[in-house]
């Protein structure tokens, strides 16, 4: 017998009996559901669902929908502490990201959550700090999480300096203090 054909996903029935949905997104790349499926009709509402967010444009792909739920109720202060533990730093340079931490960045935003730390946020917050220490104020900006989410660092802050400070991949850069420049 043959398979019916969908206008939309696949659904295939594994050996242990349950179901697989995924489908092709507009990024021209195959996603599948996060979990598999007890019935068929479960599996087909949904892809219901996907391709109603893709028609309504507030598609994005599943993996950054569920960071996006993590990241809106985790708060500051306890994503700072375990992103601290768990770099990989030498000493004198996990003693000052903890000073600055606990002077600046924590009184501040300890119980904001990481989604309402917007830009006209930190515009406020960074206004606030001393002018006249410029290479202080780009420090404790660079540790600020002010990501997409995807890893890409937002540059909608005007005038302020950019850093991959709380990146475990890359080096901490940032330009804008005295005595700093960029690297390429």
């Amino acid at each position: 017998m043959a398979r019916a054909k969908r206008d939309f996903g696949t659904i295939r029935k594994r050996s242990n009996g349950r179901y697989q949905a995924y489908y092709m997104g507009p990024d021209q790349a195959f996603h599948r559901a996060p979990s598999t499926f007890e019935t068929k009709s479960d599996a087909e509402a949904w892809l219901a669902g996907e391709r109603r967010l893709i028609q309504y444009d507030d598609w994005s792909p599943t993996k950054s929908r569920r960071a996006k739920v993590i990241r809106a109720t985790e708060a500051f202060g306890p994503y700072a502490e375990a992103r601290l533990e768990h770099r990989d730093l030498k000493p004198r340079t996990r003693a000052l990201y903890r000073r600055q931490l606990d002077r600046f960045l924590l009184p501040s935003f300890a119980d904001t959550s990481l989604r309402d730390i917007t830009p006209a946020v930190v515009r406020v917050w960074h206004s606030k700090l001393d002018p006249t220490k410029p290479t202080q104020r780009a420090h404790v900006y660079g540790l600020l999480p002010l990501d997409h989410g995807d890893g890409r660092r937002r540059r909608d802050h005007p005038g302020q300096p950019v850093s991959r400070a709380w990146r475990g991949d890359e080096p901490a850069c940032t330009e804008g203090g005295a005595g700093h420049s960029r690297r390429a």
